[in-house]
């Protein structure tokens, strides 16, 4: 226990020791944006939650849970216009594994903007972030897991003019960040145990992007060409997050099954730990889901979130809702000697109405292969 609580003094001792004011924090980059449709369909509520790549992402402790070996993907792809053309690209792909020693998870994201605007006169802004994050997790008492992840982020903005040539760049050496959380189960809260329902209760925690090696900004370049030009580089602190939330969950078994009906209600609630000068409304973000999942195979997901920070998915301080599709298709059901699932998520993302372009929603979906055996 000694030795988790010097991690917990050290990561919050870091992020003391960075809080500085800028004017705005760099989010919407591969650290924090939440892509995979399981988490999109539930409100993003999944701190507390370890049923989606980013529960493993956001808060590591959600590890600790994880059954068998799990590869994933996602990917998010969309162009819209507004006097302007955006093209935008994220994917994360990953590798969460259950072993003899603690829970494990291998991640690689990346997001990707093409900015052409009319101001501009033909000049395109290119901005490439990516991240790899290693994250592990056990249980340090009884129903008491802790995980910790530690990652990278390379930052790279261009300026491209008409005639092709670089205007500007700026490349970011390697940043070193941690993330830190818990995740408390607590069996049979309300339903005793000599019932067949089963009932089970997650409290969970997490801090988020918290600089490792004292090196919070990166320089980012900014150039406008309109009536105001401007040209210049300013230094951005990644954005730091505190989760808190909870998932509390049924089953309900008949003849068919020990897991005919399960059904999850979820929360979150997300803070902004260092928010720039002008981000001091910013701070406050809500999640909520539900999940009606039919003998582990399919479940109907709907979540809503409000968002108080700047997004391009979401509007401002309103309430959006998102319904959603898993299902986990084992193949044992072609093959009895195959002990794998194949796993596919869906959901409508529907968008800012001040980013959707011509379209009010955007398709997301994940894949999954999972193995019921652990790594090691």
């Amino acid at each position: 226990m000694k030795y988790y609580a010097g991690i917990i003094f050290f990561l919050f001792f870091v992020q003391i020791v960075n809080a500085q004011s800028t004017a705005f924090t760099l989010k919407g980059i591969s650290l924090d944006r939440i892509i995979d449709a399981k988490s999109i369909s539930l409100g993003e509520s999944c701190v507390a939650d370890p049923v989606s790549p980013s529960s493993y992402v956001f808060n590591p402790a959600n590890l600790s849970e994880i059954k068998g070996t799990n590869l994933f993907y996602n990917f998010i792809n969309r162009t819209w216009y507004d006097n302007s053309k955006y093209v935008n690209s994220d994917n994360t792909a990953g590798l969460v594994a259950n072993t003899s020693i603690g829970g494990f998870m291998l991640s690689v994201s990346s997001t990707k903007f093409n900015i052409e605007h009319a101001m501009f006169g033909g000049t395109k802004l290119e901005v490439f972030t990516s991240s790899v994050s290693l994250g592990y997790a056990r249980e340090i008492i009884k129903n008491l897991s802790a995980g910790i992840a530690v990652k990278n982020l390379y930052f790279s903005s261009k300026m491209i003019s008409a005639s092709n040539t670089s205007d500007a760049k700026t490349d970011r050496d390697l940043n070193l960040l941690g993330d830190f959380g818990l995740l408390y189960r607590i069996d049979s809260p309300l339903i005793g145990n000599e019932s067949r329902v089963k009932d089970r209760l997650y409290l969970g925690a997490s801090v988020q992007n918290i600089p490792l090696d004292l090196k919070s900004k990166i320089p980012v370049h900014i150039i406008s060409r309109g009536v105001n030009n401007y040209d210049y580089t300013t230094d951005m602190e990644t954005a730091e997050y505190m989760r808190l939330g909870f998932s509390y969950g049924f089953i309900i078994p008949t003849e068919l099954s020990e897991n005919t009906l399960e059904l999850v209600l979820s929360g979150e609630y997300k803070n902004l730990i260092n928010p720039g000068s002008e981000e001091k409304a910013m701070r406050d973000n809500y999640g909520a889901g539900f999940e009606v999942k039919f003998m582990d195979i399919i479940a109907i997901n709907l979540g809503g979130v409000m968002k108080n920070e700047l997004s391009d998915f979401y509007e401002r301080g309103k309430f959006k809702l998102n319904l959603g599709l898993s299902i986990d298709l084992p193949l044992k059901y072609i093959n009895k000697n195959l002990p794998f699932k194949i796993g596919f998520d869906y959901t409508n993302l529907f968008m800012n109405q001040d980013a959707k372009g011509s379209s009010e929603h955007l398709p997301v979906f994940n894949l999954w292969l999972r193995y019921d055996g652990n790594l090691f």
